[in-house]
């Protein structure tokens, strides 16, 4: 049982996170419209180069931020 628990808050950040980047307007859209999809890669980036959770969150706010600007 600990050991499936070990799974659950990845498994809930995900649920959380991945609807909210892949879905535009009730429907799919991997489009390079999609500017959250597009901010996620950044934040993903960041986060597999820096392996900071701070420095993640703030890259992928700011590039959400600039690419609604664009």
């Amino acid at each position: 049982m600990r050991r499936a628990l070990h799974y659950v808050p990845p498994a809930v950040l995900s649920a959380i996170i991945f609807p909210a980047l892949f879905f535009q307007a009730d429907h799919f859209d991997l489009t390079l419209n999609n500017i959250r999809l597009l901010a996620g890669v950044v934040a993903i980036l960041v986060a597999w180069f820096t392996k900071n959770t701070l420095l993640t969150i703030l890259a992928g706010m700011l590039a959400l931020l600039i690419l609604q600007l664009v």
